[in-house]
Formats: structure tokens, C-alpha cells, sequence
């Protein structure tokens, strides 16, 4: 299935006029196989880990370039940074300094505008949710503790556990965006090894699991919920929730019109699930999520 999947894509390499949205999907592609490869070995079809390193070293350039257009939104502009950091330090073994120096400089634009109190219309939550998943990465592997951005990224962190119902809901937020801030929850669990948090991110993991079945079936959502518990994270899903996830990826994601945005995006969140997937048999096999031990009792 990896493989005809793979055979579908429109083009491994980014057009200079891909869209962000190609952008982030192609980024999703090249980090998620390089991943497997670099773990399997070559593959006939797929290529080499190397050859996913250099199109990252491409597409990363690219977005450097486009970060610099005055005209983004806040949610795009911090969804790219977010995406530079992901390329340069999961597709090697050390980060380059010149990749690390472009990071910083992206992250100080983006910390310039939300100081100067930039908005970006109906999509502040997005942009928020974004911006916390930035800081995530350039405070990695170090909490400062008396950096005022650490501290503007605990404290809304924390308020999102505040204002979590009973039920392990936030009221009036969709499943899309509930899974994007378990997402951050759970990267600050594991990248600061800090528990402060656990466990009201994963009272609200089972909750919209839960409620996942009963929620339309979108592209966004489904991948949303898949990259939030990938094996690795704090809440994990079961082998065969991740496999029914992606199913549901690969089914919508062939509605959509061949070497579409729509398309590349549900074929890279696919891609990314029957990865994690072969990866879970080589590394995750005696690692226990906390859905499979619940199972368990």
C-alpha cells in the first residue's frame, strides 16, 4: 500500500510555485519515509533516506524564501517556520547551524508580529496553536525558565488544561483543533520531560478519541488526530485505531482530483500513518501505549 501510494504522488519535488499547502504535505512526505528508511535501508521504489535528506535541504530553502513575503497570515507564517524546524532536525543526525541560524531568525519575525499584536482574522486559534508548536521546537532541549515566551508558551498550555469540561472537552472548539493543541500537550511532555500536564492531555485524548467515529470524516481532522498520538507521544494510539485512521485517509484522499492540494495533503497524512506503522514493528513492538495497557486490565 506505501508503495502505491507513494505512486500517486504528483512530484517528489516542490515547484517554486507549490503553495504552502503542498509545502507542508511534500515536508510530511519526505520527513516520514526518510524516517522508515533510515531505519529499513534502501528501498527500489521509495529511494534512500539520503535522497529525502536533500529534498528536504530544497524544500527548506524554499520555504525560507516564501517566509520572506510581507503579505503571509500569522497561521501560515508560523505553520512554515514550524515545517523549517521539522525538516532540518528530522532528516539529520545534528543540525546544520545554517538551517538552525534561519530558524531563530524565522521565529523572532513571527515573536515581532504577535508583540506588535498582528491578527490574522477568524484564525486565531490556529495561529496560537501554530505559534505554541514553534516554540516547542526553539526552546528544545532546554526550558528556560525565565524566557517570557517559555513562559507564554507554559502558562497557555496551562490554560488550556484549566479550561478543559469535566468530560475532557473544550467547549466550542472543533476536533481539528482540540487534536492540534493535544499535539503541542504532547511534544512538551516528551521534547522538556515534563509531566505537568499529562494528565488533563490525556483525560481530553480519550475524549476525542471517543468522539472521533461520531465526527464527519474530514482530511485535517483524521490527520490531526493521527499526528498527535504517532508512537512516541504521550497518548498512543492502538495499532488498530492507527491503521483505521489511515484507511480512512487513503479512502477520502482518492475523492479529490489527481495533483490537487487537497489530494497531496490526505495522501501525505497517509503516508506519515503506514509509516509510523512499519516503524512501530521495527522499534514500538515492546512499547505499550497507554490505550493498549488500558485494553489490557
Amino acid at each position: 500500500m506505501l508503495v502505491s501510494l507513494f505512486r500517486e504522488l504528483p512530484s517528489l519535488q516542490a515547484a517554486t510555485s507549490a503553495s504552502s499547502s503542498a509545502c507542508l504535505s511534500l515536508a510530511r512526505v519526505y520527513v516520514s519515509l526518510h524516517r522508515l528508511l533510515a531505519v529499513s535501508g534502501p528501498h527500489p521504489v521509495l529511494g534512500t533516506a539520503e535522497t529525502y535528506a536533500a529534498l528536504s535541504g530544497e524544500l527548506f530553502r524554499m520555504i525560507h524564501r516564501r517566509l520572506g513575503r510581507a503579505e503571509l497570515g500569522l497561521t501560515e507564517r508560523a505553520l512554515l517556520t514550524e515545517t523549517l524546524y521539522t525538516l532540518s532536525s528530522e532528516t539529520s543526525v545534528v543540525r546544520r547551524p545554517t538551517q538552525a541560524a534561519v530558524c531563530e531568525s524565522c521565529v523572532q519575525v513571527l515573536m515581532q508580529l504577535f508583540e506588535a499584536g498582528a491578527s490574522d482574522g477568524l484564525n486565531q486559534e490556529e495561529a496560537l496553536t501554530s505559534l505554541c508548536h514553534v516554540l516547542e521546537s526553539y526552546f528544545y532541549p532546554e526550558a528556560e525558565e525565565d524566557d517570557v515566551w517559555f513562559g507564554f508558551l507554559a502558562s497557555t498550555l496551562g490554560h488550556w488544561c484549566e479550561t478543559l469540561s469535566a468530560e475532557g472537552a473544550w467547549p466550542g472548539l472543533s476536533s481539528a483543533q482540540a487534536w492540534r493543541r493535544l499535539s503541542a500537550l504532547n511534544r512538551y511532555s516528551y521534547l522538556f520531560l515534563r509531566t505537568s500536564y499529562d494528565a488533563e492531555a490525556v483525560r481530553a485524548c480519550r475524549h476525542y478519541q471517543e468522539v472521533m467515529p461520531k465526527a464527519p470524516l474530514a482530511v485535517t481532522g483524521l490527520g490531526r488526530y493521527l499526528e498527535a498520538c504517532l508512537p512516541g507521544h504521550l497518548y498512543v494510539l492502538p495499532d488498530e485505531s492507527l491503521s483505521a485512521v489511515t484507511d480512512s485517509l487513503i479512502r477520502l484522499s482518492a475523492a479529490f482530483p489527481l495533483r490537487s492540494d487537497a489530494r497531496l495533503r490526505g495522501l501525505s497524512y497517509a503516508i506519515e500513518g503506514l509509516c509510523a506503522m512499519r516503524l512501530r514493528e521495527e522499534f514500538y513492538k515492546d512499547f505499550a501505549p497507554i490505550g493498549e495497557e488500558e485494553k489490557a486490565r
